[in-house]
């Protein structure tokens, strides 16, 4: 995946239940090498409820 700098998973002890992936801004002007941008969030159905939400707090938590 073009941009790709990293992705974080939801998870229990037997399987995972979403990811949310990092990169670069589509934007060129905004790529200034700082600026991150989430390109992609997938959840399974049946996901614990809020799980889009502590995985957005978590990707804002990893790009400080």
């Amino acid at each position: 995946m073009s941009g790709w700098k990293y992705a974080i998973s939801i998870r229990d002890d037997l399987s995972a239940f979403g990811v949310l992936v990092v990169g670069r801004p589509v934007n060129r002007h905004v790529q200034d090498g700082e600026t991150l941008e989430i390109t992609r969030v997938a959840l399974m159905s049946g996901a614990p409820k809020n799980s889009a939400t502590r995985l957005i707090g978590a990707a804002g938590r990893s790009a400080k």
